[in-house]
């Protein structure tokens, strides 16, 4: 962490999206086999570094949804529209918007 040069910069990224990549991947594992408490700790963890990662709201989206939580949904849906205006003052993708409105039917 002391190392501010150009090569540990990129490192330290590649590092980072290997780690959100794999964490992403262990909470829709977690989330195909039932274990739902699981998958969404790890979509926090995902969110938790990277509070703009769609991929991750999404799923955790799908598995409130999953398990009849529609409060959960919206409020999910809510912290991805806010992270998303404060750290790049733009929308939810329209991908986003239209799985938002599919689970809340």
């Amino acid at each position: 962490p002391d190392t501010d040069t150009n090569w540990s910069y990129l490192e330290r990224e590649r590092l980072r999206q290997i780690y959100l990549d794999t964490a992403l991947t262990l909470a829709q594992l977690n989330f195909q086999t039932g274990a739902v408490d699981s998958a969404l700790e790890w979509c926090q963890r995902v969110l938790y570094e990277d509070p703009c990662l769609e991929d991750a709201h999404r799923l955790a989206m799908r598995i409130y949804a999953a398990t009849g939580n529609r409060v959960g949904v919206a409020r999910q849906y809510s912290l991805c529209r806010k992270a998303l205006q404060e750290e790049i003052d733009a929308p939810p993708s329209p991908q986003t918007e239209e799985l938002y409105a599919l689970l809340m039917q």
